[in-house]
Order: structure tokens, then C-alpha cells, then sequence
């Protein structure tokens, strides 16, 4: 292995091109992922901001679940070797750290339209007395934004790919996050989503 010939990979402009059918796609995935998920159905455009929010975290499991495997497969391309975690490049980390960087401009569009849930049912105590929902709207803002920057900046130097892949494999965690949110915002809505609680 190592680092591909510069003739195999992606040039910069279609990485661009990538990066922006990501975004995309995880737009459409925002969409659609409701059903994928297998919770029902919600109208195209949501009647609520709450269900925005549902969406967003649908939309985060699949990305979540996606980004864990992909971690996997890249991280198996390192043959145990610390070397191969800084230089080992190929069109297989352009495309998942593309991916990921949609995800996160996606996940700023999302966290700006359902900045009241962010929260997640977090004490203002926590937080000196402040707005819970407001400190983690700018919190995740800035996370979003390093993220987005990091993966994009290792497309850009096609080195150090061994961060992005434990980038990705972070997101395992998260899956379990957004299913705690998903069981606290579908309380109250049937017996279908009681599982998630209790």
C-alpha cells in the first residue's frame, strides 16, 4: 500500500464536486431518512420545527452508521503500521472524508433551523443560567465548522488520513446520543416508540 499514484486519485475540482454531492445527498437523506429509519411518515415540509429536529437526528444515524463502517475499512487499509496512518491516501479516504464534510455543512443548515431542541432536555443550571439551546447551537457551530475544515484540509494535503479515519470512527458514540434524543422528543407519540425508553 501507500500513498496512490497522483494520476489515480481525484483531482481538486472533482473532490469540490464530491464535497458538494455529499452536501446533496445528506440534504436529501434529511428528507427521506424518516422512512429509512422506519419510524413513519412525515410530510416533505415539516409543520414543526420538532420534527426538523427528528429529522436532523435520523438523518445523523445514518451518517453515523456509515461513517463507523467506513472508519473500519480505511483503518484496515494500514496493515498495523503507524506510517501508514499519516500516508496512506487513496480515492477511498477522498470519497468518506468528502463525506464527511457534507455531513457537517449539512448538520450547520439543520442545527440553525432547530436551534430550541439542541438542549436536548439540558438543566439552564448547567449552564450558569444561560440558554442551554443557545450555548449549544454556537458550541456545535464551531464543532461543525473545525470538523468540516479538518476533513477538508486532509483532502487537501492527502497525508495525516489516519485522524479522519478515528474522525469517523467517532461517531459511533453519537449513534447512541441521537438515540437518546430520538426516545426524549417521541415520548407521548404511541406505543411504537416506547422501546426507545424504557
Amino acid at each position: 500500500l501507500g500513498s496512490m499514484a497522483e494520476e489515480e486519485l481525484l483531482d481538486s475540482a472533482t473532490c469540490w464536486l464530491l464535497f458538494a454531492g455529499w452536501f446533496i445527498v445528506w440534504t436529501i437523506v434529511h428528507h427521506i431518512a424518516q422512512i429509512l429509519w422506519g419510524a413513519g411518515l412525515l410530510p416533505i415540509c415539516p409543520p414543526d420545527l420538532l420534527d426538523v429536529y427528528r429529522r436532523r437526528l435520523y438523518r445523523s444515524q445514518v451518517y453515523c452508521f456509515v461513517a463507523v463502517a467506513a472508519s473500519i475499512y480505511l483503518l484496515s487499509l494500514c496493515r498495523f503500521q503507524a506510517e501508514d496512518l499519516l500516508h496512506v491516501f487513496t480515492v477511498d479516504h477522498q470519497i468518506f472524508f468528502t463525506m464527511a464534510a457534507g455531513h457537517w455543512l449539512a448538520a450547520m443548515w439543520e442545527d440553525c433551523r432547530c436551534v430550541a431542541f439542541l438542549g436536548a432536555g439540558a438543566d439552564e443550571r448547567l449552564f450558569d443560567g444561560h440558554d442551554p439551546n443557545t450555548f449549544l447551537a454556537k458550541a456545535y457551530l464551531l464543532h461543525h465548522m473545525v470538523a468540516a475544515s479538518g476533513f477538508m484540509t486532509i483532502l487537501m494535503l492527502r497525508c495525516c488520513t489516519g485522524l479522519g479515519a478515528f474522525g469517523l470512527l467517532f461517531e459511533l458514540p453519537v449513534l447512541l446520543m441521537n438515540h437518546r434524543e430520538l426516545a426524549l422528543h417521541e415520548r407521548g407519540r404511541g406505543r411504537r416508540a416506547s422501546w426507545m425508553y424504557h
